[in-house]
């Protein structure tokens, strides 16, 4: 038998917050033994959830293009106005 790690193993070798990984134990993605009120995880088990995950290439990977209007985070956008012309009708 493999060694059981606590939650805070667990979310140390991932790096994530307990919530997190109270989540993707609720989904069911990652199984866990239950031992009275101990919640604990194999080894194994993590290695395969790891495994089952998909890891993003670091290098050579593409940017997506930015949309069109305003920039992300741009504080001091002012939407363009409007003029009006006299005799231009107003829907």
């Amino acid at each position: 038998m493999d060694r059981l790690l606590n939650k805070a193993e667990v979310c140390e070798r991932l790096q994530i917050s307990r919530a997190t990984l109270d989540r993707i134990v609720a989904a069911g993605e990652l199984e866990c033994t239950r031992i009275g009120r101990l919640v604990r995880f194999d080894e194994e088990e993590l290695e395969r959830y790891l495994d089952r995950c998909c890891r993003v290439p670091c290098a050579g990977t593409k940017k997506r293009p930015a949309r069109p209007g305003r920039p992300k985070g741009s504080k001091n956008y002012k939407p363009q106005q409007l003029r009006y012309i006299p005799g231009m009708k107003v829907v």
